[in-house]
């Protein structure tokens, strides 16, 4: 099922020297009657019903990890601030379930999902999950977009097709001024075995075709 959503405007920036990607603040309205919720896809229920009770007993990163569950949801642990989302985005017919935190505007957590999942035969199957480093966002044309950090030094942006279950690598932007000071920003595409030199404009003409955006997770608390 599609959703409506406005424009969303997209702000990036990459701090040189210690550079780093930032993402920016994006909003997005999805019509309440076209919201799917759990009743929709009772498949994901149990998966929620994890991140629930774990948040509800106050879980650690490291509880939650142990689970098999994205340990950033241990920096919430609250039911009223960790939420889950659901949205066809391959137009397959099967809702995604996406799990993240609420957006109150004060953390940057909030713009990404810390889980995907999907229904692969009827059955729970994990697409990604994030880390504090390597952080997954949906794009509001439906690509999944990764930020990535080694250091300060190197940072990527990768973006992907998701189609039945798997992200497929469409395009890449690499920052790395520790291999190359001079030349530090490059370009690839799944079909490209080494990456091509680009300008910074360039590579922020890439990124700026991607917008984020500010997912609407139902709370935990309100799961139904």
């Amino acid at each position: 099922r599609e959703l409506n959503m406005k424009k969303k405007t997209f702000i990036c920036c990459i701090l040189s020297a210690s550079m780093i990607f930032a993402s920016g603040i994006l909003t997005s309205v999805y019509a309440a009657d076209d919201t799917l919720t759990l009743a929709d896809y009772p498949e994901y229920k149990d998966i929620v019903q994890k991140y629930y009770d774990g948040a509800a007993a106050g879980w650690n990163i490291g509880q939650f990890q142990e689970q098999n569950l994205c340990y950033l949801a241990g920096y919430y642990a609250d039911i009223n601030k960790l939420g889950y989302f659901l949205q066809d985005i391959d137009n397959n017919g099967t809702a995604e379930l996406f799990i993240g935190a609420l957006d109150d505007g004060s953390d940057t957590y909030e713009e990404m999902f810390f889980d995907m999942y999907t229904l692969i035969n009827g059955r729970l199957s994990l697409v990604t999950t994030s880390g504090e480093r390597d952080r997954y966002y949906l794009c509001t044309d439906n690509t999944i977009a990764n930020e990535g950090s080694g250091s300060a030094f190197n940072s990527v942006r990768q973006y992907y097709v998701y189609t039945n279950g798997q992200l497929n690598l469409k395009e890449s932007v690499v920052y790395d001024s520790e291999k190359n000071p001079q030349n530090p920003w490059s370009f690839n595409t799944a079909d490209s075995a080494n990456g091509v030199t680009i300008s910074e404009s360039d590579a922020y003409s890439i990124m700026d075709n991607y917008e984020y955006t500010r997912i609407p997770f139902i709370a935990l608390a309100d799961m139904k």
